[in-house]
């Protein structure tokens, strides 16, 4: 079992590295494929929304 947060964690490292990698990417994508790869709620994934919300 991990501690509570860890997939979120887990979640953000990725979309930095995919940014890294493609910078163009959309945001929403990333955030969508996360959500899925990590098992994350809607609401980590509104989180994540907020977190990486583009100017």
């Amino acid at each position: 079992m991990q501690p509570e947060g860890y997939a979120l964690e887990q979640a953000i490292r990725w979309i930095r590295e995919e940014l890294k990698q493609v910078p163009k990417k959309p945001i929403g994508k990333l955030i969508q494929e996360a959500g899925r790869k990590f098992d994350l709620s809607p609401k980590d994934e509104e989180f994540l929304h907020r977190q990486f919300k583009r100017p």
